[in-house]
């Protein structure tokens, strides 16, 4: 079945964006409402309304901080897409992509490429950022989280508090929306960042990576890092995270088998 008739499609500062129907799928199943009992009494719905579009937006900027900083250096075209699979232009995606035709692409230096790179992660800090000064400054306590120490500080959704009892849907709104904003944006621009390929930290790396031995060396960097976070997630009890960072090892290493039968 074709589900792309289903796919949601508008510009944004002239940039084209498409949201495939699988993007809501996965933005519930990251949801805490996953791994949370919730009271049938309470309107729930609007914590879900409000956990999505903390993270469309998350992603909005992020996938932003990528196409403006592409569009300005390299003086391309670019399209976002949001989702799972393939997007509407053949590119691999998982969550959110940007690409533009290579072809395209001028005055493409290691520095330009890494500074579009950490463009996403960097915009998506600075909202956080933003965010959390303006929640304070205006004495916003719709939410309370706590942060638990193990083998390094994390944040995961699931144990981030809010504060359902005795309030109403537009407080249940604004706590998840919170909720998902700042551990998006704060959480997983950090994780984006680590040098594993293709993160963007990844991607970083490998911009500065002048030959055949610098992008092999890229990809040994990224198995050892995958191998270790994926531990400490694995020690912390993180399931899902530890597969995923394994999963990254693993097709580094794939990748960097493949790359030496080229010289």
């Amino acid at each position: 079945m074709d589900f792309s008739q289903y796919n949601i499609k508008f510009k944004l500062f002239g940039i084209p964006i498409c949201i495939m129907p699988s993007f809501w799928i996965l933005c519930i199943f990251f949801s805490p409402f996953m791994s949370m009992k919730t009271d049938a009494d309470r309107p729930w719905l609007c914590g879900v309304a409000g956990w999505i579009m903390a993270l469309l937006l998350s992603f909005l900027i992020h996938e932003l901080g990528h196409a403006l900083t592409a569009r300005k250096f390299f003086r391309v075209s670019p399209d976002i897409a949001f989702g799972v699979g393939r997007s509407p232009d053949g590119a691999s995606v998982f969550g959110g992509v940007t690409t533009w035709r290579r072809s395209e692409t001028t005055h493409a230096t290691s520095k330009r490429r890494a500074l579009v790179s950490a463009a996403g992660p960097c915009a998506a800090l600075a909202a956080a950022i933003l965010a959390l000064g303006v929640a304070f400054l205006t004495g916003a306590r719709s939410f309370s989280y706590r942060l638990e120490f193990g083998v390094l500080p994390v944040v995961y959704p699931h144990e981030w508090v809010v504060k359902t009892g005795e309030v109403g849907a537009a407080d249940l709104f604004l706590g998840y929306f919170s909720l998902g904003f700042f551990w998006i944006n704060f959480f997983w621009s950090v994780v984006n960042l680590l040098p594993i390929y293709p993160l963007d930290g990844g991607q970083i790396m490998m911009a500065f990576a002048k030959n055949a031995r610098g992008v092999r060396n890229t990809f040994y960097v990224s198995i050892a890092c995958a191998i270790l976070v994926g531990g400490l997630f694995l020690s912390e009890g993180s399931w899902f995270a530890s597969i995923f960072f394994f999963y990254m090892g693993l097709v580094n290493f794939s990748a960097a088998r493949a790359y030496e039968r080229t010289f």
